[in-house]
Parts: structure tokens; C-alpha cells; sequence
């Protein structure tokens, strides 16, 4: 398997979610393996834990669910973005902005096929 920029994968993401402050962005597949974090490990699980029921496989790309402080977006086939924001009031924008640059995170087929092979 060939190296992959994980920490490059989650700039991408902050990036594309524009001026709104993260303070947990994850990286996961449909079996809610995470694959990289930015924040505390606790509340990536705590957060993920929020979410354990929703259909990941059904979803379509850029297709979320959330809850007043986090979400859960498809970005890929295999690949989901976890984020929780730090000013709650902000969720539904933070999502906006991440789901109008979708396309900006095609570098995430990459991380498709890293999942593939893993």
C-alpha cells in the first residue's frame, strides 16, 4: 500500500468547511473505522456513538445527518467526514459549505482505495 497524508485529508476538509472552527473532524469508512482524527479521540466516539444507526451504505454522496453540534456527511463511496463544530449555532452552515465543495475532496478516492486494500 502506498503512503497516505491523512493530516492532508483533514486540512481539506477545515479548508472546505471555510471560517467555522472545528473541534473534532474524523475520517470514517461504512464500519465506522476511523481513519484520521483532529481532536480528542473520546469525542470522536462519543460523537460517532450519536450516529451508530444511520445507513451509512444507503446514503448518497453528500448526504448528511446531524444533530445541533455535529455531523455526518458522505463524501465518498467509502469515506465519511465526521466534524463537530465549536459554536453550535453554525452546524447547518459548516454543512452548506462542506457539502457545496463535495468536489473539491475528490482526492478522497485515494482513500477509497487505501480502505479497499487495507
Amino acid at each position: 500500500m502506498s503512503e497516505i497524508d491523512f493530516n492532508e485529508f483533514l486540512r481539506l476538509i477545515e479548508l472546505n468547511v471555510g471560517s467555522i472552527s472545528l473541534s473534532t473532524v474524523a475520517i470514517i469508512d461504512a464500519n465506522f473505522k476511523i481513519w484520521a482524527i483532529k481532536g480528542k479521540l473520546d469525542d470522536a466516539i462519543k460523537i460517532l456513538k450519536k450516529y451508530e444507526n444511520a445507513p451509512l451504505p444507503k446514503m448518497k454522496m453528500g448526504e448528511e445527518v446531524h444533530d445541533d453540534g455535529s455531523f455526518l456527511m458522505k463524501v465518498t463511496d467509502k469515506s465519511y467526514v465526521l466534524a463537530a463544530v465549536k459554536n453550535p449555532l453554525l452546524i447547518k452552515i459548516a454543512i452548506a459549505n462542506l457539502k457545496g465543495r463535495i468536489n473539491a475532496l475528490s482526492n478522497f478516492y485515494i482513500l477509497d482505495k487505501f480502505i479497499d486494500q487495507a
